[in-house]
């Protein structure tokens, strides 16, 4: 009984071993368009954050201006 275990685990891992060998350039290609993809996002997400900050910083030295010229 131990040996039966033993050797459906040994077949697992071996068909595992081969199924990785056979796929292992897919895989290595779909980690780096992914993780394209994904430095691609960020840069975007960045860029638009910077947009958006530089909106809210025209907004606030408008505001200041508004202020500077009521007070005097």
């Amino acid at each position: 009984m131990f040996y039966l275990i033993c050797m459906v685990f040994m077949v697992i891992f071996f068909i595992a071993c081969m199924l990785s060998v056979i796929y292992a350039s897919e895989i290595y290609q779909w980690q780096h368009y992914n993780s394209y993809k994904f430095k691609q996002w960020l840069k975007s997400g960045s860029i638009k954050k910077d947009a958006h900050e530089e909106k809210i910083k025209k907004e606030v030295k408008k505001n200041d201006y508004r202020l500077y010229i009521k007070t005097s």
